[in-house]
């Protein structure tokens, strides 16, 4: 299984297409928050934590916990804890003294992919859940205007802010989502592959992932850096369901990189990540293939002129 997330500019033997589509993989951030709490008891903590979404569609996570298990965070900088899941926020605040309850703006990005110059963008359905529950949008039904989705952000790779975004298609079953915004300017739309990849095929992952929970041994003998929610690649191969709505891959993946595009050597989409592996095999290693949406399958459910071809 491929490990690592790299910066482009960490390796120049990349092929030039796939580096020049790239551009057009964008930041999404949620708008979500986290709230934290002691309980009791393990059962409270537990019925109390969830998504909840306010009138506004705002989402936030909340995180139940009882004191021994807050008494068993490691709060090392960086450390196994401050890596894991929404603990990051948790461990900092900790470690600096603070107490709970404690709310805060989740930190870091999803993907999204610009996929035509009217502004039409591919991500997963789960990162917008709020603004979907808000709107009653429903299923598999293409709005070309969309719904207003005002915590929504969408954000190049500099962290230019493109405007106001609107929810036009989800398909929760598939977890896919289709945004807009305004005509992105000098931002150049991927092109979508005109076939399915083939077993063994070699993709590209891109996207902007968390902190990774690797070792730093690993690490300096992959010779990586932190991913810190900035545009980052991993490699891997089209591993299981060819020619099906839905593949696998074994590029790595941790918390953010839900709705990464993967691209071909031609720089044209091929799929968008929807989350981690095979559960039910790998009970042990989630995450083991990644989940991937087949992006030519979506031509058979989306209007053909969003694909900007």
């Amino acid at each position: 299984m491929s490990a690592g997330f790299f910066a482009a500019s960490e390796n120049p033997n990349l092929p030039s297409a796939m580096v020049k589509s790239s551009r057009s993989i964008l930041r999404i951030d949620t708008g979500r928050k986290l709230h934290h709490r002691v309980f009791g008891t393990e059962a409270v903590a537990n019925a109390w934590s969830g998504f909840v979404v306010g009138a506004d569609g705002v989402e936030t996570f909340q995180h139940g916990w009882t004191q021994p298990q807050i008494d068993a965070l490691n709060l090392d900088i960086p450390g196994p804890d401050w890596a894991k899941g929404f603990r990051h926020e948790l461990v900092v605040h900790l470690a600096a003294g603070g107490t709970l309850p404690y709310r805060t703006a989740l930190t870091g990005f999803g993907t999204a992919t610009l996929i035509s110059s009217s502004g039409y963008l591919l991500t997963v359905q789960h990162l917008v859940t709020g603004p979907q529950i808000v709107h009653d949008v429903p299923e598999r039904t293409f709005d070309p205007e969309g719904h207003q989705a005002p915590h929504l952000r969408i954000l190049t790779e500099d962290h230019v802010d493109l405007g106001p975004v609107r929810l036009c298609y989800v398909d929760s079953a598939l977890d896919l989502a289709v945004l807009k915004i305004q005509s992105p300017g000098g931002i150049a739309p991927v092109s979508t592959a005109h076939g399915s990849p083939a077993l063994h095929d070699r993709v590209w992952q891109w996207g902007y992932p968390h902190r990774t929970n690797r070792p730093e041994n690993e690490r300096d003998f992959l010779g990586y850096r932190d991913a810190n929610h900035e545009l980052r690649y991993t490699p891997g191969l089209v591993l299981a369901g060819v020619g099906e709505r839905e593949w696998f891959s074994d590029g790595d993946a941790t918390l953010g990189a839900s709705g990464s595009a993967f691209l071909n050597d031609s720089g044209q989409l091929v799929g968008l990540y929807r989350g981690g592996g095979v559960r039910h095999i790998f009970p042990d290693d989630p995450l083991r293939y990644r989940r991937v949406i087949d992006a030519h399958g979506l031509k058979q459910d989306l209007p053909s002129h969003i694909f900007g071809e």
